[in-house]
């Protein structure tokens, strides 16, 4: 390899090339985490700015290492060096105690006042915080480490020293070993976590930090033998009179100062390498498990944007490592450089189309049409039965999930049916209305058939049903985009469920309407033509008979019938309006109800709570509507096959939440039997009219009480 001083050893600089990139890559790739974790967190406590700061200052000491490494081919002097080598060491001192307190942190050590954890690590912890502000003192204010141009030399007799060793290289190494291992034991026992699926997260996320801390642990034991070699050399007098500030380039046939400084490389090399594995593996929990970003679930474009950013840093660190060892070569290496940026640019673009498109191919099956029309003229099952192949395709192909139970509830279950399951079919006991706001519950797995995670599912007018579902096949965790997209697709097919299931009645009760009013109209034409035209038959040949004046009288008389015929046929139905909206429509609707059935009943009581909230034109007249056919049902049948029954109704209307109306009368009950004959209507009314009320938010129920009816409307 040439350089910049002509033909050397090329495994020596391929070492110091791979140092270099290493180095980098650490830097671009500990920069990227502060950053990701502070941007994304939920919520910015103390313990997100202590990772951020630890991963910030790691970043900066390896951009110091990178300065370091790289002295002899770039511009910086003996003076800057000496500047980049004492500061370097702040986040050096700094990092041990940020892993140790961010993991106590994560663990749980300040969420209560007194935990079991806080009582393990109260002491070790202000013991290692008053090291770490020691050993910074130090630093600050004593000459406890030589210089770097001492270090070059080896030369370590100027600084203050225990024992020959350099006060700082004694008391760091223990420091930083013991900081580093003691938060294995907070990740192995740490406090119940207070973020929803904190725990799991946790558990699965532990070998990754436990890695990240023995990987550091395994990097403070190097240095601590390389601090022994260091001095050790320390004491040879070949060493001190060789300057190890440059390279063996310019003296190449100094074969032990050249094996000293290859050794140096090679080690260094080593270190970088686990710290760079220690990086992947810290990266690994954040995105994955979300570990310090609060969020409850992970983020799969999280996960590959990180991927993404590995394979950029990788790219970049080889790269700008190639361009600082040829020195003569900037100008090119730098537009290379511009080349790849663009290049990588283009493959995230790539990449982003292809997961577009995925993710439209798995939500096909959801826009595309639901052949509305062709499922209300076939029989009902199919529609439950294409709601079946929609919520295997969620388990299947978005979830991946190995059990799952899809309640319908609220004002949507009458008409969603029964509940889905997959893959078999089962039945699972389950209060929906327990659920809290959270996006997902944790639930116990033997309490409701494997079933780990319950998701809430939500419409306009409020709680609709729950997803249930199992473990993942794979055996990992559900991301955050599955779990919405599980929720939507969810919801829309209760919807779906509910709205082809209020046409279809809608539809039926239109039919059943028509066919009524085509026995009616059968049934009048038959008495006009069998009775009604005989009989006037028979007067016009009885009045043939009679004398003018009798005759006179007799045409009269059938004109009128005649009359009143047509305007039987012609007038319009009477229908009473329904009132308007407003804080005033329960008393206006009391007053239609009682002028319309004035006289049907023995007595008709109101009791109206002061105060009731206000409601919308369009539910005021369906509530109407269905209060008018509840009443006209309890006038037509409740007093069965006696009409002079006395009969007692009682309206109640309610406020709060929800507007409920309450009537009961005292007559026979609903679907009463006389000498094995049914009586009562089809209820093709109620069915209308609660259909309408679902619409609305609201639900009609008719429910048999001792001595007579309750009917309940209720509406939000």
């Amino acid at each position: 390899m040439n350089g910049k001083y002509g033909t050397v050893d090329r495994v020596f600089y391929l070492s110091v090339w791979m140092v270099l990139a290493v180095s980098i890559f650490n830097a671009l790739q500990l920069f990227w985490l502060g950053l990701t974790i502070l941007l994304n967190a939920e919520r910015r406590n103390s313990g997100v700015y202590l990772i951020t700061t630890g991963l910030l200052a790691a970043t900066y000491f390896f951009v110091s290492h990178t300065v370091i490494i790289a002295h002899e081919l770039t511009f910086f002097g003996t003076q800057q060096l000496n500047i980049w080598w004492l500061s370097g060491w702040i986040p050096v001192i700094f990092i041990p105690f940020l892993w140790y307190a961010v993991n106590l942190w994560y663990a749980g050590y300040w969420d209560e006042a007194d935990s079991r954890l806080l009582r393990r690590h109260r002491v070790p912890f202000n013991l290692m915080r008053g090291w770490m502000v020691m050993l910074i003192l130090l630093l600050f204010f004593a000459d406890a480490i030589p210089s770097y141009e001492e270090i070059a030399r080896l030369d370590l007799s100027n600084s203050i020293n225990l024992m020959g060793i350099p006060m700082l290289f004694a008391l760091y190494p223990p420091y930083a070993m013991i900081a580093i291992l003691l938060p294995v034991d907070a990740l192995l026992r740490p406090e119940p976590s207070q973020r929803m699926m904190g725990d799991q997260a946790r558990r699965r996320s532990r070998p990754w930090l436990i890695g990240v801390s023995l990987a550091l642990a395994a990097v403070s034991f190097l240095v601590m033998l390389f601090i022994g070699w260091v001095v050790w050399n320390s004491f040879a007098d070949y060493t001190r009179t060789y300057d190890y500030s440059y390279l063996p380039a310019q003296n190449p046939t100094d074969n032990y100062g050249y094996f000293l400084i290859g050794s140096v490389v090679v080690f260094d090399l080593l270190l970088s390498s686990i710290i760079a594995a220690g990086t992947i593996m810290l990266g690994r929990a954040v995105v994955s498990y979300e570990v310090f970003t609060g969020k409850t679930l992970p983020r799969q474009g999280f996960a590959r944007h990180w991927r993404r950013a590995i394979w950029l840093s990788a790219g970049i660190s080889l790269l700008a490592s190639w361009n600082l060892m040829q020195a003569d070569a900037y100008l090119v290496s730098l537009i290379f450089l511009v080349f790849v940026m663009m290049t990588f640019f283009v493959l995230t673009g790539w990449r982003s189309f292809i997961y577009r498109d995925q993710l439209i191919a798995q939500l096909r099956p959801f826009v595309q049409s639901q052949r509305m029309t062709g499922t209300l003229l076939s029989d009902s099952s199919d529609t439950h039965s294409r709601a079946h192949d929609l919520f295997h395709v969620v388990c299947e192909e978005m979830l991946n999930t190995t059990k799952a139970y899809l309640m319908p509830t609220g004002v949507l279950a009458p008409l969603a049916g029964q509940p889905l399951s997959y893959p078999d079919s089962f039945i699972v006991t389950f209060d929906v209305h327990s659920l809290s706001n959270d996006p997902v519950i944790s639930l116990s797995p033997d309490d409701f058939e494997a079933l780990r995670w319950a998701i809430p599912l939500y419409a306009e007018r409020g709680l609709i049903g729950a997803l249930l579902i199992g473990e993942r096949t794979d055996g990992g965790l559900y991301a955050q985009e599955d779990i919405e997209i599980a929720r939507a697709t969810a919801e829309r097919i209760i919807d779906m469920l509910a709205g082809e299931e209020m046409a279809r009645r809608l539809l039926e009760l239109q039919r059943q309407r028509r066919v009524e009013t085509r026995v009616m109209d059968m049934q009048t034409r038959r008495i006009l033509h069998d009775e009604i035209l005989p009989t006037l038959h028979m007067a016009v040949l009885q009045a043939s008979a009679l004398e003018d004046n009798a005759r006179h009288n007799l045409i009269k008389t059938m004109t009128q019938v005649h009359s009143q015929i047509s305007n039987l046929i012609h007038a319009p139905a009477s229908i009473p309006l329904t009132p308007g909206g407003g804080e005033n429509w329960a008393c206006e609707l009391q007053d239609s109800i009682v002028e319309e059935f004035e006289g049907k009943f023995t007595s008709l009581d109101w009791n109206i709570e002061p105060h009731l909230p206000a409601l919308e034109n369009v539910t005021v007249d369906i509530v109407g509507a269905a209060l008018r056919e509840v009443v006209r049902n309890a006038a037509v049948h409740a007093r069965g096959d006696d009409p002079n029954r006395p009969l007692n109704v009682c309206v109640a209307v309610q406020g709060g939440d929800r507007v409920q109306i309450t009537v009961e009368d005292d007559g026979v009950g609903p679907g009463y039997e006389t000498n094995g004959y049914h009586h009562g209507g089809a209820g093709g009314g109620l069915a209308l009219h609660g259909t309408m009320l679902a619409i609305v938010g609201g639900t009609l129920t008719i429910d048999p009480i001792p001595g007579g009816t309750r009917a309940t409307i209720s509406v939000a």
